[in-house]
C-alpha cells in the first residue's frame, strides 16, 4: 500500500480502537466501582470487545460496514456512554484466603509465567511477518472477512470449500479479524487481533480463582497452566483461529456470575450475560458450553434458595444479553437458511423443527470420542497419546484437579462439614463435566471414522479445563503446604508443554536478534513509563505530546512491519499461488474448482489480493445451503457462468482422482491454461481477460 493508504488506514484504526477503548473504560469506571485488579482487567477487556463488536456488527447489519462508518459508529458510542450515570460504592465480599503465599510459591507461580511469555513471545515475534498457513485461516475466516469488506454486509453466507458449512459458524471472533485488517484492506495485523484475549483468558482463570479466595500464587499459576496447553496456544498465536475470544468470553462470564452469585446486583448480572455472549457468537462448542453453564446456574440457584420467581427473571435476563451480544449470527443463518442451526438439523423426537440436507462428510470424518467408549485400543494406541500432545502435563494436571476437587467437596458436604464457597465449588464441577460430556458425544472430535484423530479439536473440551483451573487454586487454598505444591507441579507442567510437548517455538525459527531488540525496548519503555505513571505532570501539552510521540512509533513501528509482510506474503505457498498474486492482484473473478484437500496450500484467500480486490468464489452448486461439487458438465457451466470468472484455479492434488473432470470440463468452455503446479492448474476465461 501507499503511504497515503497506510496514513489513513492508522489514523482511522487508531481512532476507532481509541474510542472502543474509552467506551470500556467510561462503562467500568461508573457502572463497575466495587472491582479492582485482575477482575478490573477482564472487564476492561470484555466492554472493548463488546464496543468493537457493536461498532463493526451494527453497520454490517445495515449492510454498510466501511472502514468509515466504523469509526463514525465508534464515536457515537463513546458519546453515548458518557450518558452513564455512576453507580454507587458496594462492599467488598471476597473472602479471606484459608492459606497465605510464601515466597517459594510466587517464585515458582511467577517463573511459570515468564517461562509461558518468553515462549509466546518468541513465536509472535518469529511469525510477526509471516502470512497464516492454516485450513481455517486461508479457507474461511479471512476470507469471509474479505467478502465482508467487499460487500459491507454480513447478509450472506460465504463458503469457499464444497461439502462443508463453515460460513454459518458463529462469527464474532471473525468481527476481531475484521477489525484488524478493515482501515487498510490488508492483513498484516490479522494474526494479532486475537493475541489480547489469548492473554485476557489466563487473567480471567486468575480472577476467577481470586474471587473464590486463591491466593495469589495459586490464581497465577492455574491460569498459566491454562494458557500453556497447546491446544490453546497453537489456535492464538500460530494458527489465526478465534477459539482465544470464546475462551475469554466464557471466562469472563464465570467471574460475574460468581459476582452476581455473592452480591445479587444486577450490574453484575449484566456483565455475565454480555461475557458469556462473547463466547456463544464466537464458536459453535461455545454454544453447548454457555447452555451448560446457563443450565447449572438456574439450578443451583434454586437449591440455593434463590426462589423460582428470582431465578426466572434473572435467568430471561441472561439469556437476553447472552443472545444480544451473539445471537445475531443465529438470526443470519436462518434468514439465509432457514435454520439457525445449519447444517444440523433440528428434529426433536422425529419432528423437523429446522431441516438440513444430508452431511456424508461428518457421516465419514466427523466421529466422535464416545464412540470409541468400548475400545481400550483406541484410547491407549491414539487417543491418550494425542490428547497428550494437545494439552500436554497443564491438561491433565487441571483434569485430575477437576475431578479431586469435585470429590473433595462432595465428601464436605455429605459429611456436614461444608467449606465457604462450596455451594459454588460443586456447580462449577459439575458443569465442567457437563461440558466434557458434550465434547465427548460432538461430532467432529475423533476424526474418521475407525480411524481416531482427536488433537486438533481437543479445544473443543477446554472451556471445563477453565473451569477447572481456578478450582485447582481453591482446592490448594485448603491446606498450608497447598499453595506451593501446586506452584510447583504447574511450574513443571508449564515448562513440560512449552519445551516437551512443543518443538520450541512451535516449530518456528528463532526470531533474529533485531526482532528481540525492538522487543525488548518497547517493553522497556512501557515499563518505565508505568512506573512513573505518577510523577508525570499531566498536563495538556504533555499529553498531547506523549500522543503524538506514541503515535509516531506506533505508525512507523506499523509500517516496517506491513512493508516486510507484504514482501513476502504467500510467495511460498505454492508456485500457482505465487503466480495468482503477482499476476492476478485486482480487478479479477477467480473460481476455485476441484476437490478440497484439507492439508497444504490454500490458494483461497491469495486469490482474493493482497487488498482484496478480487471476486472468488467456488465454482459449485447449493445444495439447500450447502455448497456441492458438480457432478456433471452442465453444473459446472452453470456455476463458471453464474460466477463469471475469468481465471479459473483447479487443484489436482487427490490422489484418488488422478483424472480431475473440473479440467475438462473448463477447457471445453474455452477456458486456457496459463500457469501449472504440481497441485494446482491456473486457467484462463477465453477472449480478453
Amino acid at each position: 500500500m501507499t503511504a497515503a493508504e497506510y496514513v489513513t488506514g492508522f489514523a482511522l484504526f487508531t481512532l476507532s480502537s481509541c474510542a472502543f477503548a474509552g467506551a470500556a473504560w467510561i462503562v467500568v469506571q461508573r457502572r463497575l466501582p466495587g472491582i479492582s485488579g485482575a477482575a478490573r482487567l477482564v472487564a476492561l477487556g470484555q466492554m472493548f470487545a463488546v464496543a468493537l463488536l457493536i461498532c463493526h456488527i451494527v453497520p454490517a447489519m445495515l449492510g454498510v460496514m466501511t472502514r468509515w462508518t466504523v469509526p463514525a459508529a465508534s464515536i457515537l458510542l463513546l458519546a453515548a456512554c458518557t450518558r452513564f450515570p455512576q453507580n454507587g460504592p458496594e462492599p467488598d465480599r471476597q473472602p479471606a484466603s484459608t492459606a497465605a503465599d510464601s515466597r517459594p510459591a510466587m517464585v515458582a507461580a511467577v517463573l511459570a509465567a515468564v517461562v509461558a511469555g518468553v515462549c509466546v513471545s518468541a513465536a509472535v515475534i518469529g511469525l510477526i511477518v509471516t502470512e497464516p498457513t492454516s485450513i481455517d485461516a486461508l479457507s474461511f475466516h479471512l476470507p469471509g472477512v474479505a467478502s465482508w469488506i467487499q460487500t459491507g454486509s454480513i447478509w450472506q453466507i460465504d463458503v469457499f470449500l464444497p461439502g462443508v458449512s463453515p460460513g454459518h459458524y458463529p462469527m464474532n471472533g471473525d468481527m476481531l479479524l475484521a477489525w484488524a485488517i478493515l482501515p487498510w484492506r490488508s492483513d498484516f495485523l490479522s494474526h494479532l487481533a486475537q493475541l489480547p484475549f489469548y492473554a485476557l483468558t489466563a487473567v480471567a482463570a486468575g480472577a476467577i480463582a481470586r474471587e473464590l479466595g486463591a491466593p495469589r500464587s495459586a490464581s497465577i499459576v492455574t491460569g498459566t497452566m491454562l494458557v500453556a496447553m497447546p491446544s490453546l496456544v497453537l489456535p492464538a498465536v500460530v494458527l489465526e483461529q478465534v477459539d482465544p475470544l470464546a475462551m475469554f468470553g466464557i471466562g469472563a462470564g464465570l467471574l460475574f456470575l460468581i459476582r452476581e452469585w455473592r452480591t445479587g446486583l444486577g450490574r453484575y448480572l449484566a456483565m455475565a450475560g454480555l461475557g458469556l455472549g462473547l463466547a456463544f457468537g464466537t464458536k459453535w462448542y461455545a454454544v453447548s458450553a454457555v447452555a451448560i453453564i446457563l443450565a447449572v446456574w438456574a439450578i443451583a440457584r434454586l437449591i440455593d434458595g434463590a426462589g423460582l420467581r428470582k431465578v426466572i427473571a434473572r435467568g430471561s435476563a441472561l439469556v437476553a444479553l447472552v443472545l444480544a451480544a451473539g445471537g445475531v449470527w443465529l438470526l443470519r443463518n436462518l434468514v439465509e437458511s432457514g435454520n439457525p442451526f445449519y447444517p444440523v438439523k433440528l428434529a426433536p423426537f422425529g419432528i423437523t423443527i429446522f431441516d438440513a440436507p444430508p452431511d456424508p462428510i461428518r457421516d465419514t470424518v466427523g466421529a466422535t470420542i464416545a464412540s470409541y467408549g468400548g475400545n481400550p485400543a483406541a484410547w491407549t494406541g491414539h487417543i491418550l497419546p494425542q490428547w497428550w500432545i494437545a494439552l500436554a502435563l497443564p491438561g491433565f494436571v487441571l483434569a485430575l484437579g477437576l475431578v479431586a476437587t469435585t470429590v473433595f467437596v462432595l465428601a464436605k458436604r455429605l459429611g456436614r462439614g461444608a467449606l465457604p464457597d462450596s455451594a459454588l465449588i460443586l456447580a462449577g464441577g459439575v458443569a465442567a463435566l457437563l461440558i466434557l460430556l458434550a465434547y465427548s458425544i460432538t461430532p467432529y472430535t475423533a476424526g474418521p471414522i475407525g480411524s481416531p484423530a482427536v488433537g486438533a479439536d481437543a479445544r473443543y473440551g477446554t472451556p471445563a479445563l477453565l473451569i477447572a483451573a481456578p478450582m485447582c487454586a481453591w482446592l490448594a487454598a485448603r491446606y498450608a503446604r497447598g499453595p506451593v505444591v501446586l506452584a510447583v507441579i504447574g511450574l513443571v507442567a508449564t515448562v513440560q508443554a512449552f519445551l516437551g510437548s512443543l518443538t520450541f517455538p512451535f516449530g518456528l525459527p528463532l526470531p533474529d536478534v533485531r526482532d528481540w531488540v525492538i522487543a525488548v525496548v518497547a517493553l522497556a519503555t512501557a515499563t518505565a513509563l508505568w512506573r512513573l505513571r505518577d510523577r508525570l505532570p499531566l498536563r495538556p501539552i504533555t499529553i498531547v505530546a506523549g500522543i503524538a510521540v506514541l503515535a509516531v512509533l506506533a505508525g512507523g513501528g506499523g509500517w516496517v512491519l506491513q512493508k516486510r509482510f507484504a514482501a513476502q506474503r504467500y510467495v511460498a505457498q505454492d508456485p500457482a499461488v505465487n503466480w495468482l498474486v503477482h499476476v492476478a492482484p485486482a480487478g479479477h473473478s477467480i473460481g476455485i474448482a476441484g476437490p478440497w484437500v484439507p492439508q497444504g496450500a490454500s490458494p483461497i484467500l491469495p486469490a482474493f489480493g493482497p487488498r482484496f480486490e478480487n471476486h472468488v468464489g467456488y465454482v459449485g452448486l447449493l445444495d439447500q445451503s450447502t455448497l456441492r461439487r458438480p457432478t456433471d458438465s452442465a453444473g459446472f457451466d452453470a456455476a463458471v457462468k453464474a460466477g463469471r470468472y475469468d481465471l479459473l484455479v483447479v487443484d489436482r492434488s487427490i490422489p484418488a482422482e488422478p483424472s480431475v473432470p473440473e479440467e475438462g470440463w473448463a477447457k471445453d468452455l474455452g477456458y486456457k491454461p496459463v500457469f501449472e503446479s504440481g497441485r494446482f492448474l491456473v486457467l484462463e476465461a477465453p477472449g480478453p481477460a
